[in-house]
């Protein structure tokens, strides 16, 4: 069985009385029911077809198995009963091999061998009863008194006269047959048909009544030329049969009124046929000639042309595309095409608010660079989707002194209001605090070192270190400080800090060779002003210098500051020559001793 899948047409033959249409290439699907009529026991009716649901009950072999209803294989061969013309012998059945003289129709064409046309009348062996007699086979004309079954049907010259004019089966039915000269229709027995005057040809057409299956219409008669029109001119049952007007129609099978050049029948007419033979694609309804060209790449027009090659293009159905001319992948709304394909350099997205930078478009981070880069028309710190890697830190400054705390930082291109630079600040709350405050002495880490009231803090009290703590400070070796560090003093006026018994007093301690009272240098007895090697001080606790010999000078010169020495001075000393002159020569406090005789 041929199951159509594109519904080529092949020439359809009804029945063996009707004559074959001419095909082209191609496989006839008449009522469009997917199986071709060749296999299609009513190509017809698009609801009887092989393999289609077959009721029991209705009359109607639906299926085509040749039963109403589903055929059972009883002999197991393959082939139902509904072909089978013997299904309860297994060697019985369509195909097999039928050999002659056996006196069983093996393969189930009527004969006994197998079925041939032998006399060429378009009827095989097994339905025609004289294969060899072209003019004898099913249905055709019953020639009278021949002495031949014409038509097969297992009479012989049915209703002939048999030469006796008044046989009431042949006389009068308005046909000359057998001996008959003429036959004037009335079916009255014995009425004398070899005698009758005229035969009954009422439209002239020189077929009689009984002859002419419509005698009332002389293009009506049999043998006539069929036409394509309802009326059955040439009298053989079937109105287009045999019709000479026939046309070339197309099979239209998607229904848009358009034919397939490549599928056509030459018929009168056909279901699912259409005499245009224009359509390009005849398994899809929106394309034919006429069709508006769209965008679905496919020529809906059938002009050879696709979509935007095609200057009739529908532009409603197209896309609109816009030029990308920084080829960034977003297009803008400066330059358009529309079209169903891409253009090269276009794109289907027009959001693109600066097409000549490719750093900016929809798809890119806003950064801080005064620039929209996102095309979102907010820039900078304006826009939420700012990339916070690109912006500063800025932080907090609740006092206003210029620096800011680290609790409070902010991410912004641009300075925020109450906001600063850095986060140095150690007390927000404290203009008076930062790194360029002066330390004062309060408490407080006023300059942000981490330090409070350190030495040199603005307004603290200059200390001298008194190292031993003789309660008078070094000069050389001071400090600042908000309170009093150990082991230092207020003044500074110790002129040897390494001995304690040295220090500003109301008197020097004499003979000693040092400043004891820091007044700036040796008390007037420790000086040898008449340079005689001796001091007016007593006893020596120490060397004032190397070129004192001794204390205990009782007239130093007359330069001496603490006595009034005479210019004699240096010829008085301890140990001097005591002289008869009324004066202490050697300051043991006896005067001329040893000059009168005592």
């Amino acid at each position: 069985m041929t199951r159509l899948t594109n519904y080529p047409l092949l020439c359809l033959l009804f029945i063996p009385l009707l004559s074959c249409v001419t095909a082209i290439d191609s496989v006839l699907d008449f009522d469009l029911d997917g199986v071709a009529d060749e296999d299609d026991c009513a190509p017809a009716d698009p609801s009887i077809y092989p393999g289609a649901g077959d009721e029991y009950g209705d009359d109607i072999d639906s299926n085509c198995d040749g039963v109403d209803g589903n055929s059972v294989d009883q002999d197991d061969d393959g082939y139902s009963n509904a072909i089978d013309c013997d299904d309860r012998n297994e060697h019985v059945y369509p195909g097999a091999e039928d050999l002659p003289g056996d006196e069983l129709d093996s393969n189930c064409d009527g004969i006994d061998g197998v079925a041939v046309d032998l006399d060429g009348d378009r009827y095989s062996s097994a339905v025609d009863c004289d294969d060899e007699d072209p003019s004898v086979y099913p249905g055709a004309d019953e020639i009278a008194d021949n002495g031949i079954d014409d038509d097969c049907d297992n009479e012989i010259d049915e209703g002939s006269s048999g030469g006796d004019d008044d046989d009431a089966a042949s006389c009068g039915d308005g046909i000359v047959q057998g001996d008959e000269e003429c036959d004037d229709g009335n079916l009255q027995p014995f009425d004398g048909c070899l005698s009758c005057l005229a035969e009954i040809d009422a439209d002239g057409d020189g077929w009689y009544e009984g002859q002419d299956c419509d005698d009332s219409n002389s293009s009506v008669s049999p043998g006539a030329p069929e036409l394509c029109d309802p009326e059955d001119r040439d009298c053989d049952g079937d109105p287009f049969q045999g019709a000479t007007d026939t046309s070339n129609w197309y099979l239209d099978l998607d229904g848009d009124s358009y034919g397939d050049p490549g599928a056509s029948l030459q018929a009168c007419a056909g279901a699912g046929f259409v005499q245009d033979n224009t359509d390009c694609d005849d398994g899809n309804s929106t394309v034919y000639p006429d069709a508006a060209e769209v965008c679905d790449q496919l020529d809906n027009d059938c002009d050879g042309l696709v979509d935007d090659d095609d200057a009739n293009l529908d532009s409603s159905t197209a896309l609109r595309w816009y030029l990308d001319a920084d080829q960034d992948g977003v297009g803008s709304t400066d330059v358009s095409i529309d079209a169903c394909l891409p253009p090269s350099g276009y794109q289907l997205d027009d959001l693109d608010c600066d097409d000549g930078n490719a750093a900016i478009n929809p798809s890119q981070h806003e950064i801080c660079d005064g620039i929209d880069n996102n095309c979102d028309t907010l820039i900078d710190d304006a826009d939420p989707a700012l990339l916070t890697s690109t912006t500063s830190v800025w932080y907090q400054d609740q006092d206003g002194d210029g620096f800011g705390t680290p609790l409070g930082a902010a991410f912004a291109c641009s300075q925020p209001s109450g906001y600063i630079g850095n986060s140095e600040d150690c007390d927000d709350a404290a203009p008076n605090t930062n790194p360029t405050a002066t330390e004062l002495c309060n408490g407080l880490d006023d300059d942000c070192d981490g330090l409070t009231d350190p030495e040199g803090t603005a307004g603290g009290i200059t200390y001298y270190l008194d190292a031993d703590e003789d309660g008078f400070g070094r000069p050389s070796m001071s400090l600042s400080s908000c309170s009093q560090p150990t082991s230092y003093v207020t003044n500074n006026q110790d002129c040897d800090d390494l001995d304690s018994n040295i220090f500003p007093q109301t008197q020097d301690n004499v003979c000693d060779g040092l400043d004891s009272d820091c007044s700036g240098g040796r008390a007037p007895q420790e000086l040898d002003d008449d340079g005689d090697g001796f001091i007016g001080c007593s006893p020596l606790t120490g060397r004032p210098s190397a070129s004192v010999q001794g204390g205990g000078d009782c007239d130093d010169g007359p330069l001496a500051n603490w006595h009034n020495g005479t210019t004699d001075g240096p010829d008085i000393h301890p140990g001097a020559t005591e002289v008869c002159d009324g004066v202490d020569n050697d300051c043991d406090e006896v005067v001329d001793e040893g000059c009168y005789g005592d």
